[in-house]
């Protein structure tokens, strides 16, 4: 997940726990090895060999028998110390050896945490070092032709050719799709959607609203998310410790060579000019097409504020004051 920035290329966006978030597809980010070659001092840490132990025979006797001698020592010869210190310490022993790969699995997480520490730093580094390199003046020439193969790569994305209509939009919804027609009168879908799954073919991932330039054939999922649900308060799209409960359905977008931009509800109803124009922002900075950004001349200062994107725990704290209510006054 990637959050855009001001005259930027695909090398600004980044992960920084705000809305709104643009998802690419791993293409797209591919293509920059192909064109911007890093320098020879920023080397990717080494990733270290994680060895996953496994609870073996060996360690679950270990176990047994060494508890075993531990109550027997404890409990049965405590009056001959020689052998209930030699029941003790073998004991012990055994279970250490038992418990081994308690500690070794500790020690692997503990080593693969740092590790994924240090590949963000990497990675962030990079992402500045190529936003630097396309955004310099000398270097328009590597900047199209990034732009050129990312139209390229957005033109096989697959078209959402079934009709599913949706009847259960929200007034937000409905208001904000108001502005969208605005700016982008012949450009805006709804109740479309890629393909059907599951059992009888009756589930899909519908998007709240599609962009489709009928020129370039790009497609964006535009998404509005909401801290938790009308009905019940139940916490939704919230953030967790390896991403966002999204990821999947963001995924199979993305495999389908399209773009996913999330705005927070707060967003549409506070900004929607700004919301709009962030749209044609992110279309002009990853292909080079400012068609859309023109339609904005008239508007000026339109810069879309951030939203903290919530956790589980952040939601349901919402969601006990009604925080919506404040924002859809």
């Amino acid at each position: 997940m990637f959050r855009i920035q001001e005259n930027s290329l695909i090398t600004a966006y980044h992960t920084d726990g705000y809305f709104p978030i643009v998802c690419l597809p791993k293409e797209l980010e591919e293509i920059q090895n192909d064109y911007v070659p890093l320098p020879v001092d920023l080397v990717p840490p080494k990733k270290p060999k994680l060895h996953q132990p496994q609870w073996q025979t060996f360690h679950k006797m270990s176990v047994a028998f060494g508890f075993f001698l531990l109550v027997l020592g404890v409990f049965i010869i405590q009056n001959h110390f020689g052998l209930f210190l030699l029941c003790t310490i073998v004991g012990g022993f055994l279970l250490l050896a038992g418990f081994s790969p308690v500690s070794q699995s500790k020690q692997a997480r503990e080593r693969q945490k740092e590790y994924d520490k240090i590949y963000r730093r990497y990675m962030k580094d990079v992402q500045v070092y190529r936003k630097d390199f396309l955004t310099d003046p000398n270097n328009i020439k590597f900047r199209k032709n990034v732009q050129r193969a990312i139209r390229g790569i957005l033109q096989e994305a697959t078209s959402p050719d079934i009709y599913s209509p949706n009847g259960v939009k929200g007034k937000e919804e409905k208001r904000f799709l108001t502005y969208l027609h605005k700016f982008y009168p012949k450009e805006i879908i709804v109740d479309h959607v890629i393909k059907k799954f599951g059992r009888n073919k009756l589930r899909a991932y519908q998007p709240d609203f599609i962009f489709h330039d009928r020129e370039t054939d790009i497609y964006i999922d535009i998404e509005i998310d909401e801290p938790y649900a009308a009905r019940g308060h139940k916490p939704i799209h919230y953030r967790t410790a390896q991403g966002t409960v999204d990821d999947k359905r963001n995924a199979f977008f993305q495999e389908h060579l399209w773009i996913v931009i999330r705005f927070a509800e707060e967003q549409v109803l506070k900004y929607p000019n700004q919301c709009c124009f962030y749209i044609a922002q992110v279309i002009a900075d990853l292909t080079g097409n400012e068609t859309y950004v023109k339609r904005f001349k008239i508007y000026d200062g339109l810069k879309l504020p951030k939203v903290k994107h919530w956790t589980r725990r952040e939601a349901a704290a919402m969601a006990l004051v009604n925080r919506r209510r404040n924002y859809m006054r």
